[in-house]
């Protein structure tokens, strides 16, 4: 039998990343004893300690550095080879989780995911609405394989993560064609201040960048009639005339195509966030995250 094995090699590396066989477990969907067993058999395969431990968790001893350097080679080349010969149509029983904030999980993402489920239909595809940071931290714990945001992200410690900016998203005033300003083409920064206004919850990062934003300009709303959790509610609410808001373009296109709501420019204000993709820094990627990393 085989002293180092694949299996070995990915749970020893995880351990080694995650500096404790408790974070290992999560990250590999295991129970602590398990990963602490699979540990203590390869140590007794190979004949040496690969561990130090201590209640503080792990670190490596001279033959478990000796390891990792060459895992460090190993992994990423089997998983190479597997992405160069596997044809990822064919495969069965694999899945690829997603996450995306609610707006791009409503308006943006399934798009993407259905050409993604027409080149791969055999492929279990899953997609999870949930806020920036708790995509982050799924992402981090592979419990999403990818996950979009709005934004950037410079508050946020993201040293474990990977980001891909994919397109620029503008947000625009919206009013409902009653609204008196309705028939003006812009409306003066200044204007915003008293008007009644439609928001996205507090811990919305969306909201805390448009305050900000809107703050440069020397603009402060101080009407607030209600905070909304989603793009969708807001709209609802402009449709009834509570108030003005500012959502991105793609939330309401097709609004604004039938004529039920109208946009206009803040004058001096342009409002433009990225759409980034995210994923896991030091995760060795698989055939299946690979093709759909690939799309873009």
């Amino acid at each position: 039998m085989n002293a180092i094995t694949f299996q070995r090699l990915n749970i020893f590396m995880t351990v080694c990343q995650q500096g404790s066989f408790n974070k290992a477990a999560e990250l590999l969907f295991m129970s602590q004893a398990a990963v602490s067993q699979h540990m203590q058999t390869f140590e007794a395969a190979v004949g040496n300690k690969l561990f130090i431990r201590s209640p503080r968790g792990v670190s490596l001893t001279p033959s478990g550095k000796t390891l990792q350097a060459y895992a460090e080679q190993i992994l990423p080349l089997v998983a190479e080879a597997e992405r160069a010969v596997i044809n990822v149509a064919e495969l069965k029983d694999e899945s690829l989780q997603i996450g995306a904030t609610p707006g791009l999980s409503v308006y943006v993402i399934p798009q993407l995911l259905s050409q993604f489920q027409t080149d791969f239909p055999n492929i279990n595809l899953s997609m999870h609405t949930s806020l920036t940071t708790e995509s982050i931290e799924k992402v981090l714990t592979r419990r999403y394989d990818f996950g979009f945001v709005e934004g950037h992200l410079n508050d946020l410690d993201l040293e474990e993560v990977s980001a891909i900016d994919l397109a620029p998203i503008r947000y625009v005033l919206l009013v409902s064609p009653e609204h008196r300003w309705a028939g003006r083409p812009s409306i003066k920064p200044s204007e915003l201040s008293a008007e009644p206004f439609l928001f996205r919850l507090p811990t919305s990062r969306s909201r805390r960048w448009m305050e900000l934003e809107l703050a440069k300009s020397g603009v402060e709303v101080n009407n607030p009639v209600a905070e909304l959790d989603s793009p969708g509610a807001i709209k609802y609410s402009l449709f009834s005339q509570l108030g003005v808001s500012i959502l991105p373009d793609y939330s309401v296109n097709r609004e604004l195509d039938r004529g039920e709501l109208v946009k206009l420019d803040i004058e001096g204000v342009d409002l433009v966030r990225p759409i980034k993709l995210i994923r896991q820094k030091d995760r060795i990627l698989g055939p299946v995250q690979q093709a759909f990393l690939d799309m873009f």
